[in-house]
């Protein structure tokens, strides 16, 4: 009887270990997500606003290519009255 009380209290003792360090694993793990999501965050942010700067920078792309093709047609009108 008294052996069967120590395994149960051996038995009660181990699995107490296990269970606190399997909280300090879950510990470790969510700090590890937290950073993990952090860095996707910022990335997804940075992602956004090198969207922003592209889509600013063909929009004058654009708008420089629409002034050229207006100043040539513009040139080949002259040319084409001049005769």
């Amino acid at each position: 009887m008294k052996f069967f009380i120590l395994a149960l209290m051996v038995a009660n003792a181990v699995l107490c270990v296990l269970f606190i360090d399997n909280y300090h694993h879950t510990l470790k793990l969510q700090k590890k997500l937290d950073q993990i999501n952090k860095e996707l965050y910022l990335k997804e942010m940075i992602q956004k606003e090198q969207l922003k700067e592209y889509e600013k920078q063909a929009e004058k792309r654009k708008k420089k290519l629409e002034q050229m093709k207006t100043e040539i047609n513009n040139s080949m009108q002259k040319i084409d009255q001049a005769d």
